[in-house]
């Protein structure tokens, strides 16, 4: 089914948030008890970042950090690229798939409104953009 913006995905979304003085074990607790992938982190209401399960691995598991004692705002993605609420998801998925994201912070007026998935987005546009990368890439003969 072909939904018409970012926002008909996200609009309903239970959004979890963390503040950045929270420890790595709270956020890992509560993407795991969420079954999330991904949590923003949030200052009173601007958006700080957002914390992964590939943050997790590398910046915290691989270095041996403790995560009771380590602060998310010492681990999370700080630099980070967003979609606004009005995109098609079409975009969203080209911007997920080209910046090798597999979560997207969606805003609206700058404000968080939601966290877009890859596993949120219809099969519907991945088979679409399938085709066009197909489309795109086969030589056409004159």
């Amino acid at each position: 089914m072909l939904v018409p913006s970012v926002d008909a995905i996200v609009q309903d979304q239970d959004l979890l948030t963390l503040a950045p003085d929270a420890t790595v074990r709270d956020a890992a607790r509560a993407m795991a008890e969420r079954r999330v992938g991904a949590v923003p982190v949030v200052a009173g209401d601007r958006l700080v970042g957002i914390f992964s399960e590939r943050d997790l691995l590398q910046r915290v598991a691989a270095t041996n950090r403790d995560p009771d004692a380590t602060l998310l705002a010492e681990v999370m993605t700080e630099d980070l690229v967003l979609v606004d609420a009005d995109a098609t998801v079409a975009r969203a998925l080209s911007t997920m798939i080209d910046g090798g994201f597999r979560h997207l912070p969606v805003m609206r007026r700058n404000r968080l409104v939601g966290i877009l998935s890859l596993r949120d987005i219809p099969t519907e546009y991945w088979v679409m953009r399938q085709n066009w990368m197909a489309h795109r890439t086969t030589p056409t003969i004159n």
